[in-house]
């Protein structure tokens, strides 16, 4: 353990008096884990310290950050990329105006979906 624990609780801020009374163990205790000297932790105790700390378990146990997950990049139809295009044109006022309007034709009901994406038909 040792160091990153320690940086980790100083990056947010916080003593290690702190961090002992989140997770309901003696100062000296959260001193010895940062140093390494208690190697092994309970696992009330390692799931407390991750939460104090804003982290994982698996943070705790081995200083490794969980990686987020990339999101799938988002695909534009033509006619999304054209008014997206245009959206972009505008300034906040026309922009605010458009969102308006695009609010109104989706929750008026007047309009729904149709199979073809980006198409909408009007209905009867």
């Amino acid at each position: 353990m040792g160091n990153y624990l320690s940086n980790r609780r100083k990056a947010l801020g916080l003593t290690q008096k702190q961090i002992a009374e989140l997770v309901d163990v003696s100062e000296a205790t959260v001193s010895r884990w940062e140093s390494g000297e208690i190697a092994n932790m309970r696992r009330d105790r390692i799931a407390a310290y991750a939460k104090a700390l804003k982290t994982t378990p698996s943070f705790i146990m081995s200083g490794d950050e969980p990686q987020a997950a990339t999101p799938a990049p988002v695909v534009l139809t033509a006619p999304q990329s054209i008014l997206l295009a245009a959206f972009n044109q505008l300034n906040e006022e026309g922009q605010q105006k458009a969102q308006d309007y695009v609010d109104d034709l989706v929750y008026t009901g007047r309009y729904k979906k149709c199979a073809a994406p980006g198409v909408a038909a009007k209905e009867a």
